[in-house]
Formats: C-alpha cells, sequence, structure tokens
C-alpha cells in the first residue's frame, strides 16, 4: 500500500456500525444457470464468483427479476463482496444486496471502499460451511471511516479512493512508457495491412512442414515440484495455463514458440517455460514475434472446435497433422511479414484504448479532486489598494503568522477581490498570501494566490493550512509552510492526544515534514485552504 495513504488509513479515526443501521439489506432472486442463456443480453448475471467482479455472463431474462444496481452485493455462500454499478441478475436467493440509506453518499467510491471495509470485518467470520444470511447480518457490526462528531466520514473515503485511482492509472501509465507500448501511432504500413486485410489471399498450410515435429511436455506430478522461477504450463485456461513456478531440472522450451494443451487451446509464450504431457509445443521461435502470435491464433481457430477433451485429448501427434490457415505472397508462400504488421497494427488499436483511458483517467482525477479540497480559481487577479466589499486582505506570511499569535494587526499588502470564488468573503475571517516555490506543485505552484480562512479550530486532516513551526522549510525560507495537514492520535479513557503531526507535500521530490508531541508547543496552524487565484 501506498505509505501516505497507509498514514492516512492509520491516523483516520474509526467507528462500528450496524449493518441495517446504514444499509437496508435485501435478498436477491434465485435464477439457476439452467434457465439462462449465457451472452443473450446486455444484463449482468451474478453467480458470486471471485473472478470478473461476479459477473459470470452478461444474460436477457425476466425485468421483473431484475435487481437495482448501485449497491454492495454479498455472495451468501462465497462472502465474495463486491460494488455492482449496473442493474444485474443473481443467481441464488442467499445472495444479498446492501443499500446504502445515506442516498447522498451512494457514491461508487464511498461503497468500493465500504466493500473492503465489509470483507475487512466479516470474512473471518464466514466461510462456505458457515454461510452470512440475511438473518445473521442483522447483528453483524463493521468498522468504517469516523468524524470528529461520530458521523460516517465520507469524505475521507473518497479523498482515499481517488487517491488509489491516481496511483495505478500512474503505475499503468508507468508501465506503457517503460515497455514501449506507449508507442501506439499507426504507421502507413500499420494502416496499409488493416485496409487490406479483407482482400488478403489465404492458403492451408501443415504446421509440421512450416516448424518441423511439434514437442510433447513430460509429466510432472505436483507433489513433485519444487519451488523456483521456470514457468510449467499444464492444460487450462486459469492463468494461461501456468500452473506453477518450479525449480526442478527439466526440459526448458524457448520463447516465442506455441503451446496447444490437450483440449486444443493455443497459446503464445513470449517467455521460456517447462510443459507437461498434456501440453504439445509448436517451434516458431525462428518466427519474428507478432508474427509467431499470429501462428498462435491460427493454431487456436483450427485446434479449438470441441473435437478434443477428457477423453479425446490433443497431443504433439495431432500438432503435426494439424493444418492452419495463413495469409500467402504472390509466390504461395506464408506471408510473414504481412502478419507481423497486422498483428503490430491490432496491438496498437488495443493499447490505444488503454493508454488513452489512461490519460483520460489521470485528467479527470486531477481535476475532480476530493470534496474538501480548494477549488483553483484562475481569473483576472485583482489588486486594490484600499478595502471595499468583496476584497479581503493580502499579507506576508510573516505578517499573517504574527497577527495569529496576537501581535498588532499586521500592515496589509493590498486587497484581493475574492467575488465570484464560491463563498461569502468576509475581512475579518479570510486573508491571502502569496505561494512559493513547487512543493505543492501540481495543485500549488510558485506565486499564486492562497486564499485562507483564519484556524479557529476543530480538524484539520486531510487539509491543506498554512503553519508556523520550528522546522525549516527551504520554499519559505523558514518557519513558515504552506503543507497538506496529517495527524496520528492517541486516545485516553475521556479525550486523546496528538502522537505525530505530518506536513505532506504534493511534489514527491519532497519529503514531509513530521512533528513529535514535544514540538506541539512550537507548531501552529493559521489558517486552513479555501481556494487557490492562479494567473
Amino acid at each position: 500500500m501506498l505509505a501516505p495513504l497507509e498514514d492516512k488509513l492509520n491516523g483516520v479515526k474509526w467507528g462500528e456500525y450496524k449493518v441495517p443501521d446504514i444499509f437496508e439489506v435485501r435478498n436477491t432472486h434465485n435464477i439457476l444457470s439452467t434457465e439462462v442463456l449465457a451472452d443473450s443480453g446486455e444484463t449482468p448475471y451474478l453467480c458470486a464468483s471471485s473472478d470478473n467482479n461476479a459477473v459470470s455472463s452478461f444474460i436477457d431474462y425476466k425485468k421483473d427479476l431484475i435487481e437495482e444496481g448501485n449497491c454492495i452485493f454479498i455472495g451468501g455462500k462465497t462472502f465474495v463482496v463486491t460494488y455492482q454499478e449496473r442493474d444485474f441478475f443473481s443467481n441464488d436467493s442467499h445472495n444479498l444486496a446492501l443499500y446504502l440509506k445515506d442516498s447522498n453518499n451512494r457514491t461508487k467510491s464511498s461503497q468500493l471502499f465500504i466493500s473492503a471495509c465489509i470483507y475487512k470485518s466479516l470474512s473471518h467470520k464466514y466461510s462456505w460451511g458457515n454461510s452470512i444470511s440475511f438473518k445473521k447480518i442483522q447483528e453483524d457490526v463493521i468498522s468504517l471511516p469516523q468524524t470528529e462528531t461520530g458521523e460516517i466520514n465520507f469524505a475521507f473515503m473518497a479523498l482515499c479512493m481517488r487517491e488509489l485511482e491516481e496511483s495505478r492509472l500512474r503505475e499503468l501509465k508507468t508501465y506503457l512508457i517503460a515497455s514501449g507500448l506507449n508507442d501506439y501511432h499507426l504507421t502507413t504500413i500499420d494502416q496499409a495491412s488493416l485496409d487490406t486485410f479483407a482482400k488478403t489471399r489465404w492458403r492451408s498450410f501443415n504446421i509440421q512442414e512450416l516448424f518441423g515435429k511439434s514437442t510433447r511436455g513430460k509429466r510432472l506430478k505436483g507433489e513433485d515440484r519444487t519451488p523456483g522461477s521456470l514457468p510449467f504450463v499444464t492444460a487450462g485456461e486459469a492463468n494461461t495455463g501456468i500452473s506453477a513456478f518450479i525449480g526442478n531440472q527439466v526440459e526448458v522450451f524457448m520463447s516465442n514458440t506455441t503451446t496447444i494443451d490437450m483440449f486444443g487451446s493455443a497459446k503464445y509464450r513470449n517467455y521460456d517455460y517447462g510443459a507437461d504431457d498434456h501440453v504439445a509445443v509448436v517451434h516458431t521461435e525462428s518466427l519474428p514475434k507478432n508474427a509467431a502470435i499470429f501462428v498462435a491464433a491460427s493454431c487456436h481457430k483450427a485446434a479449438h472446435t470441441g473435437k478434443f477433451d477428457y477423453g479425446h485429448n490433443f497431443y504433439a501427434k495431432d500438432a503435426d497433422e494439424l493444418n492452419i490457415m495463413l495469409p500467402v505472397c504472390a509466390d504461395g508462400h506464408p506471408d510473414f511479414d504481412e502478419m507481423e504488421h497486422l498483428i503490430a497494427a491490432i496491438h496498437k488499436m488495443v493499447i490505444t484504448d488503454v493508454a488513452e483511458f489512461t490519460s483520460r483517467e489521470l485528467s479527470t482525477t486531477r481535476q475532480v479532486v476530493e470534496d474538501n479540497r480548494p477549488e483553483t480559481v484562475i481569473k483576472k487577479r485583482c489588486i486594490h489598494r484600499s478595502y471595499k466589499l468583496g476584497r479581503i486582505p493580502l499579507y506576508s506570511l510573516r505578517a499573517a503568522c504574527g497577527r495569529f499569535e496576537g501581535n498588532e494587526i499586521p500592515e496589509v499588502n493590498g486587497w484581493v477581490d475574492a467575488s465570484g470564488l464560491g463563498f461569502s468573503p468576509n475581512k475579518d475571517k479570510h486573508f491571502v498570501v502569496y505561494a512559493k516555490g513547487d512543493s505543492m506543485m501540481p495543485q500549488i505552484h510558485d506565486g499564486d494566490l492562497c486564499v485562507f480562512e483564519w484556524y479557529k479550530g476543530g480538524s484539520r486532516e486531510g487539509e491543506i493550512v498554512l503553519t508556523q513551526s520550528s522546522d525549516y522549510d527551504s520554499d519559505y525560507d523558514g518557519k513558515y509552510t504552506i503543507k497538506r495537514y496529517h495527524s496520528e492520535k492517541q486516545a485516553s479513557e475521556d479525550s486523546w492526544q496528538h502522537t505525530k503531526i505530518q506536513l505532506f507535500p504534493l511534489n514527491p521530490e519532497y519529503d514531509p515534514i513530521v512533528l513529535t508531541t514535544e514540538d506541539e508547543d512550537e507548531y501552529r496552524t493559521v489558517g486552513v485552504l479555501k481556494r487557490i487565484i492562479t494567473a
């Protein structure tokens, strides 16, 4: 888990809530899999599996048995807990649908967070032999983040989910760049391959004539396998047939080859691996990568026809007899160059969707910051010499902190027009200072005008604050700083006290300022950020 996020989860106050106090709980309808036709419609059909968010298929069925979405779904026998955004059908009346009573906070992010809390709070209690039920859940208690006043802290949930989402999206973007998959623009050759595909000439080829005799793997029982790093391929679709990573001395097959399992399911392998006796290896290692992927797809289409099963296995001899369809050149030979270009183009088309989704979601996540974050306003700066209604004072950081300490009223450097910023400006309640440096990038830039409200007490968790402390901040040439506030508390019988205060920069290049209880007398929160005015 991300360290700052883990700190937030450890530092926030948690409370216990009975499930029926916050949810309307319903049993779902009972629709057996034998009654439906898989992939016959567009409505999710839930079977309480941990795979694919519990969705086993999309079906068309009786409309009066549809369950309302935007809820938390619990598998009655499996205790799989998922958030369901869409309306759905359910396979078992033991399954439960939980509808948050607070409709204003029945958001996707809050319910994703609560789903994890439900699982963490109750998973130790329920299993296949002791399944959850409508009756049992009436007495169940879950732990959720709580405000200082004892309310469920939905704002905190939104903050955590958005930070987690942005982190995962950034990881995906980094992976795309590191693996070279961010180059997804079609070349002229790529586009030509797509445009002429319908006119491609095809011919049947025998696998053995193209690539030589296929090789059969060797049986290695589960109990004989030793842990290691070599992927060991067996029959099946789960994890693309990789059943273990072994350290045994077995025949190692080269990467850039194709495996066909006992059911006729073919897969391209871009890594060295071992294989058991239910796997045939087609030796395409001399082909360019994308051409080898094309051949693997052709093998799958020719072999995975339903002909092979537990009673009639596909073996290496069947691979040698297998005929596959491939594009051909004018001379009638396989056109491996065309296969290479076509798969490259398809690859880029798929990655385009992923890359554009990543960029779009990152942009949205940056813009749609949590509700209690200050809004950034782009407007012409209007700094005046004198006060009028709607204007608030502009101070230097030193002057603002001096006023907070109770010194004489500081000198005003100007009056900022705060009208149209989404709140009622009050010269006695609000003030403005210039931000310095880049430690709060990308949200706050050097030279931005930061609008603060004088701090009068109350929770500051997650807020961006102007503080005065003995710790040095290079951005502000001394003891004044603008940072995001986080604190850890320790409760006693009738009160609590801070054990640690952390002032987090938004720029990952900077370290947080950490204050302990010994520093508390030397630390003050001066103001809480309300708006940012950028030129």
